[in-house]
């Protein structure tokens, strides 16, 4: 299953803070499960009820 997250999405559930760069670039092949990851897709760890917190990031 594909994602589409924007760098602002990030910054804002992380807490963090762009240095550079521009906050609308969308990532649109995020994946977040290994099990399921293919080529040309970024692997996205989310910590929460429904996802294992030894894999998160």
């Amino acid at each position: 299953m594909e994602y589409k997250v924007t760098i602002k999405d990030l910054i804002e559930k992380s807490n963090g803070k762009l240095i550079q760069g521009n906050e609308n670039l969308i990532f649109e092949n995020l994946c977040k499960d290994t099990r399921e990851l293919q080529q040309d897709q970024i692997y996205l760890g989310f910590q929460g009820e429904k996802f294992n917190r030894k894999h998160s990031i």
